[in-house]
């Protein structure tokens, strides 16, 4: 079964790579993707998201716009980049190691309040991979 991955993002971070492509070097060949990444301390949900797994960007804050972009992930891989500067420092200062592909991020509308009528409360710190119940009512606002 696909599973959805909710993945807390400010409009400037989704600009880097999510709005857009972004450009890095991997293995020695330059690449141009969109992408999104787990850091060091996220290993677990890593290790746990799939190739075809659904993940959906946006933030529950005042200021943002809700949830916004979907996406499908192609590939994984761990990028070194020791130095936290992809594509945006982490909250946590922690380098965002484990990387993953997405194929073209497509536009969807859920708004704060839908997302919190969703979920039972206002939010998410890191990305998350939600339980059935909410996989079913994301899935009827974003099919409707």
């Amino acid at each position: 079964m696909t599973n959805i991955w909710i993945a807390p993002a400010s409009s400037e971070n989704m600009n880097y790579s999510i709005y857009n492509k972004y450009k890095f070097q991997y293995d020695s060949e330059y690449k141009e993707e969109y992408m999104w990444a787990f850091n060091k301390t996220r290993i677990k949900s890593w290790n746990e998201l799939k190739v075809g797994d659904v993940v959906i960007f946006g933030s529950n804050n005042k200021k943002g716009e809700g949830w916004t972009r979907k996406a499908i992930v192609k590939s994984k891989f761990e990028f070194k980049n020791d130095n936290d500067s992809w594509p945006f420092k982490s909250p946590s200062g922690t380098p965002w190691t484990y990387a993953f592909t997405l194929e073209k991020p497509v536009v969807i509308k859920i708004t704060p309040s839908q997302m919190k009528d969703i979920i039972g409360h206002n939010g998410f710190q890191s990305q998350t991979k939600v339980k059935e119940e909410v996989r079913k009512k994301i899935d009827e606002i974003i099919l409707n």
